[in-house]
C-alpha cells in the first residue's frame, strides 16, 4: 500500500536537443521505491533568423502536456555565457553589484550582452562571484510554456 506518491520532471534543454527525466517516488511501508522515465525530443529549426533556443522550447511545448511536476529546467551551456565578476569596493549595494555585472558581460561578449538576463551567485564580500546570463526571451519563453501545459516550473538554472 502506498503512503505518498511523488512525481518531478527534470528538462534538460539544449538548441538541438531536449531530454525529459520524468521521476517517480512512491513512500511505501518497506521504504522509498523510485523509477525514471527518460524522454529525448527531436528538435526542428526554428529558422535562420531565430533564436538558438526556439526549436528546442517549441519541442518541449508540444510535449508538456503529457508530463506532471514540479519541474526544474537546466540549461545546456551552449545557452549560457559566463563571466567572473572581480571584487570591488567602489560597488556599494545590489543595484551597483547587478550593473558591474553587466559591465563585464559586455566588455566580455560585446553589444549582444544588454540583452541577457543576467544572475550572479551570492558570495561573500571580498570575493569575485560567478555571474551567468542567457538570451531575455528565454526565461519568458520557457515560463509561458510550462503555465500552458499546467506543469509547475520550479527553477531555471544552468548545467553548471
Amino acid at each position: 500500500m502506498s503512503l505518498l506518491r511523488t512525481k518531478s520532471l527534470q528538462v534538460e534543454l539544449a538548441p538541438d536537443r531536449v531530454q525529459l527525466v520524468q521521476t517517480r517516488r512512491r513512500l511505501a511501508l518497506r521504504g522509498v521505491r523510485s523509477s525514471a522515465r527518460k524522454e529525448s525530443l527531436a528538435v526542428v529549426a526554428a529558422g535562420p533568423d531565430a533564436a538558438p533556443w526556439r526549436g528546442a522550447v517549441q519541442a518541449l511545448a508540444a510535449a508538456l502536456p503529457a508530463h506532471a511536476g514540479p519541474a526544474q529546467v537546466i540549461l545546456a551551456n551552449r545557452l549560457v555565457r559566463y563571466v567572473l565578476v572581480p571584487w570591488s569596493d567602489a560597488v556599494a549595494d545590489a543595484a551597483e553589484e547587478m550593473a558591474f555585472a553587466r559591465h563585464c558581460f559586455e566588455r566580455m561578449y560585446g553589444e549582444a550582452a544588454a540583452h541577457w538576463d543576467v544572475r550572479m551567485s551570492d558570495e561573500g564580500d571580498g570575493v569575485p562571484k560567478l555571474a551567468c546570463a542567457v538570451d531575455a526571451a528565454l526565461p519568458g519563453a520557457l515560463r509561458e510554456v510550462f503555465a500552458a501545459a499546467g506543469v509547475r516550473l520550479d527553477s531555471i538554472q544552468p548545467n553548471l
